[in-house]
């Protein structure tokens, strides 16, 4: 009776992880979002009061991530509106942090794979229906081909984050038909991708794809190849193959994808923003930078008088909107200072070298690596190397980085 009272807590857990995950990555669903958040704090109490259970995790970047909240916390009480600065610090980050505590206190540790997952994979098909059914409002035509056939630029951001969980699953999960349903998932996701002309994205998402095509190789080689494994080899390499393929082939004449490989290094306009505005908050707030928000951003840009260019005047606020378009390494700088950044950057590469190394744990089967693989391509692909030249939500960041510190096959 106990165990099966565990198993179907373990479940309920699981339910509102995936929700959450769900809800967190998609757009317009903040009342899903907040149901499973609330439950989320409310099982941590539950477990940590009543059950007095607490998970392990890996100590060195554990303690990071409370020194980069700390971070946010001073930079915040130091900022010129603290209140609205926490209210953006609590906006960013207590979905995460809740769904982090739900991951933790689900005991069953494949039903914790699993879950992310399945919530990934389907949320990736969500977002390839709304964003498909949105372009098709405003540009009025479903033919792909048509030059007014663009999508949300907005979709650019979720692809790199679910393409590595869906190329895990095609591994993870042994229903054919559920692999099938994955590759035509992301060769879909990845025409969209295309075509919004995003090209850090799709760089990201080609290196994701390279990396774990690579992975899967080597796999291969050190278990099936020399036991003449064949058929295993073809259908283990020929899945992910077809799809970067695929993916590199995609709409290549394309008018929208010609015209982005005939823009500039900085199309946005990147490098004067940069150089407009950094070197002045950086003059300015060095140590803390200037907290959360980013009203706190047009305010000070507004008093030191930077050139209003890269933004547009916005009816609804009713004042010039400036684009921010740093990089979130700068953009840790902005926020956090100097303070801040010296623990982001050690946060990122111990939480990018843990999952890489537990990604090739002689002790682990495929299914536990793959999954840390798939948190690796994350980290590795979208923040690490497209975070040099996007601003990019730090709330999956820190996510991903617990998802990776708690030591789930380490312990019983």
């Amino acid at each position: 009776m106990v165990i099966k009272s565990k198993v179907n807590l373990d479940y309920i857990l699981a339910f509102f992880l995936f929700a959450g995950i769900w809800s967190s990555f998609s757009e317009h669903l903040t009342t899903i979002k907040t149901i499973s958040a609330i439950a989320g704090y409310v099982f941590i109490v539950y477990f940590l009061a009543v059950k007095k259970y607490f998970p392990r995790f890996d100590k060195s970047i554990f303690l990071l991530v409370l020194a980069f909240f700390v971070s946010l916390t001073i930079s915040a009480l130091f900022s010129a509106d603290p209140l609205y600065s926490f209210k953006w610090i609590k906006k960013t980050y207590w979905v995460p942090l809740s769904l982090v505590g739900i991951f933790l206190f689900i005991r069953d540790k494949n039903l914790k794979i699993k879950t992310v997952l399945l919530a990934f994979i389907f949320t990736f098909f969500i977002n390839n229906f709304y964003f498909f059914y949105k372009t098709i409002q405003v540009s009025h035509t479903v033919n792909i081909f048509s030059p007014k056939f663009i999508p949300d630029r907005n979709y650019s951001f979720y692809v790199p984050i679910f393409l590595p969980f869906a190329l895990a699953g095609i591994i993870y999960f042994s229903n054919m038909l559920l692999r099938i349903v994955i590759l035509v998932e992301i060769t879909f996701g990845l025409i969209l991708l295309v075509l919004t002309g995003a090209r850090g994205a799709y760089l990201s998402c080609m290196l994701e794809i390279i990396l774990f095509i690579l992975f899967v190789v080597h796999f291969l080689y050190k278990r099936y190849f020399l036991k003449y494994e064949r058929q295993t080899i073809i259908k283990l390499i020929a899945i992910p193959l077809l799809v970067m393929l695929i993916g590199f082939a995609a709409l290549l004449n394309h008018p929208k994808v010609k015209a982005a490989f005939h823009r500039g290094l900085s199309p946005n306009g990147r490098d004067q923003i940069i150089a407009d505005r950094f070197p002045v908050i950086f003059k300015h707030h060095p140590i803390l930078g200037l907290g959360y928000g980013r009203q706190l951003y047009f305010r000070f840009l507004e008093e030191h008088n930077v050139p209003k260019r890269f933004g547009h005047y916005d009816k609804k606020e009713g004042r010039y909107v400036y684009h921010s378009d740093e990089g979130i390494y700068l953009q840790t700088i902005i926020r956090q200072g100097l303070l801040g950044f010296f623990v982001f950057i050690p946060l990122f590469v111990l939480s990018l070298k843990r999952s890489f190394v537990l990604s090739f744990r002689k002790s682990y089967d495929l299914n536990i690596k793959v999954f840390y693989f798939s948190l690796f391509l994350v980290m590795f692909c979208h923040y690490f190397l497209r975070g040099f030249i996007e601003t990019l939500d730090l709330g999956g960041f820190i996510l991903f980085t617990l998802f990776i510190s708690e030591k789930i096959w380490d312990y019983g």
